[in-house]
């Protein structure tokens, strides 16, 4: 069953075929949605958003290409599309815990951005100043004070660049650096010893995130000299 699965995946890979599928996964289980598949790497199947354009990954097993009006409902990719903020009093806390160090130059590179916020209570005495004083809105609202404070979206929005690179807090680890960004992001390991050579991978933003929260490596999208984005770096690349 699985090997017919994989089999109509590379088919519509190799034909950019849009495909609807129910997804017995992710934050909406079992709902339609459409998505254009791009690559199968072990139990993963990496696909565009067919409304985002966004790239995800889905197991394997939990893909069901289905027909237009099999009975399940359509995701409603606009709701999974908006964004919840949750405040961060302290992002040095926040990225405490991650395997790799991120400075604050960084920060929005994970997603971690200041926001503007209503202050409640700064905003209400503002108001009973101006009505005391008989300040007529004129029907107008009445300001608010604000204040700036950083935030991550949920999901986070994040913002890797060429060049990014960030240092383990642990020994032995080596760093990693954000080389290219095409369909995938490709980074590499890099060894800085005369003549070291480096580890190469290909992924998703979510993927290198969680490398750099668990100093988990994503094996699976490791690639070989050929499949480089860079011409130039492509020499120093180790075999997978």
């Amino acid at each position: 069953m699985l090997d017919t699965l994989v089999e109509r995946l590379k088919n519509a890979i190799e034909d950019g075929e849009l495909l609807t599928v129910a997804y017995s996964g992710g934050h909406h289980p079992g709902v339609k949605r459409r998505i254009l598949p791009i690559r199968i790497v072990e139990h993963l199947l990496y696909a565009r958003s067919s409304v985002s354009m966004a790239i995800k990954t889905y197991h394997l097993d939990g893909i069901s290409v289905v027909s237009e009006d099999y009975p399940a409902p359509w995701l409603d990719e606009a709701s999974s599309i908006r964004q919840r903020a949750t405040r961060i009093d302290n992002p040095t806390q926040y990225f405490a815990s991650w395997v790799y160090q991120v400075d604050k130059v960084l920060w929005p590179a994970l997603g971690v951005s200041l926001r503007e916020y209503v202050d409640k209570e700064k905003s209400a005495v503002l108001r009973k100043s101006l009505e005391a004083r008989g300040v007529d809105s004129g029907g107008k609202r009445l300001p608010t004070a604000m204040f700036m404070a950083y935030a991550v979206g949920n999901p986070p929005v994040f913002d890797f660049h060429e060049g990014d690179i960030f240092f383990s807090k642990q020994p032995g680890h080596l760093p990693i650096q954000v080389v290219a960004k095409r369909k995938f992001i490709e980074v590499h390991q890099v060894d800085n010893q005369p003549n070291g050579h480096r580890n190469a991978y290909q992924l998703i933003d979510s993927e290198l995130a969680e490398w750099l929260r668990k100093g988990s490596v994503p094996r699976h999208a490791r690639i070989d000299a050929a499949q480089s984005y860079s011409d130039v770096l492509r020499f120093c690349i180790r075999s997978s």
